[in-house]
């Protein structure tokens, strides 16, 4: 890799299957491939021509070592593929071990920040409150 980085490769450029490096080092499950792509700037969100990213194809192959890294470096776990999210298709693919992970298993919940208090106003519950 580092080679490659000597040579001028640009690092985030669809290869010769149309697919970004770091989605093929998801698919392959290569750990030290991904941390250094991440390490020089390569999204860990990127896409290939299918919508995948790393995240998604390490799931569907069972590379639990390597989607657990890809969390760690925040990769989005609710990015849909053509054929869904990365907890789906592990679960598809029958990889039990990935699909148990627990971060992938609890979706994470962005809370929409509402006004509080006042009349008329909405409370944290969507409901409206009435004035004192």
């Amino acid at each position: 890799m580092r080679l490659l980085r000597i040579a001028g490769a640009d690092l985030k450029r669809p290869g010769p299957g149309n697919g970004p490096p770091i989605v093929a080092a998801g698919w392959t499950g290569k750990t030290e491939v991904l941390r250094y792509l991440l390490d020089n700037g390569v999204d860990v969100n990127q896409r290939d021509k299918f919508g995948y990213t790393a995240l998604i194809e390490a799931s569907g192959e069972g590379h639990l070592d390597a989607v657990r890294y890809l969390v760690s470096r925040n990769a989005n776990l609710n990015a849909n593929g053509e054929d869904g999210t990365a907890l789906r298709r592990a679960r598809e693919r029958g990889r039990a071990e990935v699909a148990s992970f627990s971060k992938l298993t609890v979706p994470k919940i962005v809370m929409a920040t509402r006004p509080i208090g006042g009349d008329g106003r909405r409370t944290r519950s969507g409901n409206t409150k009435s004035g004192s």
